[in-house]
Order: C-alpha cells, then sequence, then structure tokens
C-alpha cells in the first residue's frame, strides 16, 4: 500500500495491539513467532505508548463495537489526532478518519480475524497525516 510506504508518514502501531498480538500468539490463534517490538522497529514504525487519558477515553466510548482493544486504538486515534488503518468498517462509527487496509483477494480470513462481537478484522494501525 502506498501509504505506508510513502516514507513522509509517520506509522505508529499501538502498544495495544502489540498485548493483543502476543495474547493471540499464546492462545495459538495466530502464527507470529518474531519478537514484535522487534519488527515493529525493523519495519520503520514507531511504538504508540497507552497513557492513562488514553485508557479512560476509551472506556466512556459508546459500545459501537465490542473489542475493548479496538476503543483502545479509537481513543488513541481521536487523542493523538492519528488516521486508524483496519478493514474493520465498523469501526467508522466513532468517527475517526480511516485508511482501509485491502486484503489481497487470494489471502484467505485467517481465524484470528474473527473478533469477539463477531467481525472481522486485523490490528489496526494508527497513522499520523504529513
Amino acid at each position: 500500500m502506498t501509504v505506508l510506504r510513502d516514507l513522509q508518514n509517520e506509522i505508529f502501531v499501538s502498544i495495544a495491539s502489540v498485548w493483543e498480538i502476543a495474547i493471540k500468539r499464546a492462545s495459538g490463534k495466530l502464527a507470529f513467532a518474531a519478537p514484535i517490538a522487534e519488527t515493529v522497529a525493523k519495519l520503520g514504525f514507531e511504538l504508540l505508548p497507552i497513557s492513562a487519558t488514553h485508557a479512560e477515553h476509551a472506556g466512556g466510548l459508546p459500545r459501537h463495537h465490542g473489542d475493548p482493544f479496538d476503543r483502545l486504538l479509537i481513543a488513541q486515534a481521536m487523542l493523538e489526532g492519528l488516521v486508524l488503518g483496519t478493514q474493520d468498517a465498523a469501526l467508522g462509527r466513532y468517527g475517526v478518519p480511516r485508511l482501509g487496509l485491502a486484503r489481497r483477494a487470494a489471502e484467505p480470513r485467517q481465524p484470528d480475524e474473527t473478533r469477539p462481537d463477531g467481525t472481522g478484522g486485523s490490528q489496526p494501525k494508527t497513522l499520523r497525516p504529513p
């Protein structure tokens, strides 16, 4: 995707996504052997910490989406002025600018991409506009 390759864009991966990936890996729902933080750094992405303000804001969001990890990503995007990269259309109800990350036609949906509320998606990424 051009936006992800554009060196003018800062790309953030939330610590919430790192945590969710680690949980799914430990439960056997995701095959990802490499160290997550190391992989983020190798890709040239930045880790986005979770602040108390992020957590409090996420806790107060409407339950348009059942996944607390995704609500935390929404809160971070809102408070930090970021664009959220996601395949999950349900997150649009929060009004945060989104970049639709499309899956290639040949890529099958993986079991780890089913959310607790039954929606599909992959780990959203947060992007800061140039």
